[in-house]
């Protein structure tokens, strides 16, 4: 690592950052982008064709609309879609890329692609050229909170390029204004307003580049005049966007389009910590995690989740040490500063609104607590010494970050909940025995997989294998009233995935004790059991 990093000059000293204009000298950016390349093509292999869960359900169903007014229409209304109502941009965006290249699951993932390619790219030249570490950004490249998004068929990895490209020019403006006061100011507000429109998340940029430029007045290095002078016309011609942007949000909110309603405590906060260090593939898959969030389930990973502590540890006690010895420069503590006050600021409003959140809905901080572990770093140390402590600190991350990557993209425990094969099991089963299924699951991700519902349908041209009935959240008077009509044959096919969202009044559970339940078969998340009721008039459920 030291030996490429001499190979590349340093740049000049500009205020706390270097001189970005011909930073690393021209021959480094051939091998610069020859890396960001290979990196792109490596995070293309965690894209693969594992079952749709629910929120990818609702993005392949929002793409297969035929008419594009009727996918105006349903995000304008909010009220049949939640979250999906917040991200008008990447609806767009997928619905588009679906015209191209299909609803499969792996061409759905596969529009990441693109976004991956910009966030490497923005990493690698950010790191090179503002914080001269030509290598130290391959390391971050590693991160489990990447590679496991690049995996979903939603917006998160478009949110964190946008927000890395939004970033980048603000921290290149400051450390360079006369080279790019003419493009540093437009690509931010480009791709802040791409970022918000594709999650309204995006926003999170806002606060930290307050923080920043707040840092950046107080060392009396830059001036309101001088910012405003520069950023003046590009914010003029890009506000009636993002007013309009906006006044979306505001309808779509009173609407009553929104996330998963929850108080919001600390144990959020900390889990998403547990996604942006990388934990997930230590520790218990989601899953498990969710039935049993308690200190009990992570005792049999206690042996993983030390190795990735311990490689956060000695990381963090060498950053620690470096940020003490350069704390009276200027900005040495403005991105950690402006991480701080963004998630703080986030919490607050999650908490005021009872918005449950999870580290996704923080996608938009991922880079910037990026390029505060570079900042941190600060430059190559000059002796061998400081240089092997580096060296191994970073190891020992990118090792564990491996392990993790590893673990999330091909053991079958961490999978996403298996739709596909829960609907093959039971359209088995019901050819084999001509019973009716009960699917107590997301509808929309069983109608991908070919179940149609006898009182609920999608407007989407996906194939029909075989006919359900949508028993979600029934309540035990609608479960023995059912049973008692006699509509169900002679053998019933339950279907249940996650009862605390599905079978909330507990009727389900209640029909497998009271009735001769048989477990057909288990997929992740899933749970399938074939009921033989009594003769009508006979059940018990309701009892």
């Amino acid at each position: 690592m030291e030996l490429l990093d001499r190979r590349w000059p340093l740049a000049q000293q500009a205020g706390h950052l270097p001189q970005v204009r011909g930073a690393g000298g021209p021959e480094s950016q051939p091998l610069l982008w020859i890396l960001c390349l290979v990196v792109s093509l490596g995070l293309c292999l965690g894209v693969t064709r594992q079952s749709l869960w629910i929120d990818e359900a609702t993005t392949a169903w929002l793409a297969s609309h035929q008419d594009p007014w009727r996918l105006l229409g349903t995000l304008a209304d909010g009220r049949e879609i939640l979250s999906e109502s917040l991200m008008p941009l990447f609806t767009g965006y997928i619905w588009t890329w679906s015209r191209l290249f299909g609803t499969g699951e792996q061409a759905l993932r596969a529009a990441n692609i693109p976004f991956a390619i910009l966030l490497v790219a923005t990493l690698g030249w950010t790191s090179s050229r503002l914080f001269s570490r030509p290598l130290l950004w391959l390391v971050l490249c590693f991160c489990p909170f990447i590679w496991f998004y690049m995996n979903e068929a939603r917006p998160y990895v478009a949110v964190m390029a946008c927000s890395a490209v939004a970033l980048a020019a603000v921290l290149a403006y400051f450390a360079d204004p006369n080279g790019y006061s003419n493009t540093a100011p437009w690509l931010f507000f480009s791709a802040l307003f791409v970022g918000c429109g594709f999650h309204l998340f995006g926003g999170l940029v806002i606060p930290a580049v307050i923080v920043i430029v707040l840092a950046e007045i107080r060392t009396r290095k830059h001036t309101w005049a001088g910012i405003c002078r520069d950023w003046r016309t590009p914010l003029s011609v890009s506000l009636p966007l993002f007013l309009l942007l906006g006044g979306y949000f505001i309808w779509i909110v009173y609407r009553g389009a929104g996330g998963e309603r929850g108080q919001a405590g600390p144990g959020n906060l900390v889990f998403a910590m547990y996604e942006f260090g990388g934990f997930q593939g230590f520790g218990p898959p989601r899953n498990q995690l969710r039935a049993d969030p308690t200190l009990h389930a992570l005792e049999p990973y206690f042996s993983l989740l030390a190795a990735g502590t311990i490689a956060w540890l000695a990381l963090f006690a060498l950053l620690f040490r470096r940020v003490l010895a350069k704390w009276k420069e200027d900005g040495a503590w403005r991105l950690a500063a402006a991480l701080l006050v963004t998630i703080g600021l986030f919490f607050a409003g999650a908490r005021a609104v009872d918005f449950r959140f999870w580290g996704r809905h923080l996608a938009a901080c991922l880079p910037l607590f990026l390029f505060a572990l570079l900042e941190a770093a600060g430059r190559p140390p000059q002796s061998k010494r400081q240089r092997a402590i580096e060296a191994a600190a970073f190891t020992l991350l990118a090792v564990a970050w491996l392990v993790s990557d590893y673990r999330l993209a091909f053991l079958p425990e961490y999978g996403k909940d298996d739709f596909r094969s829960a609907t093959s099991i039971a359209l088995d089963e019901a050819r084999r025995s001509g019973g009716t299924i009960v699917w107590v699951a997301d509808g929309l991700a069983g109608r991908y997989y070919g179940l149609e519902y006898q009182r609920a349908t999608w407007d989407a041209p996906w194939f029909v294998r075989g006919k359900a009935v949508l028993g979600k959240n029934w309540t035990r008077a609608q479960v023995a009233g059912w049973l008692a009509s006699g509509a169900h044959g002679s053998e019933i096919i339950l279907v249940l995935s996650k009862p605390d969202l599905n079978d909330r009044h507990g009727a389900w559970a209640a029909a497998i004790r009271s009735m001769n339940a048989r477990r057909l078969g288990s997929a992740n998340a899933f749970d399938l059991f074939v009921l033989r009721p009594s003769p009508p008039g006979e059940s018990e459920v309701g009892r």
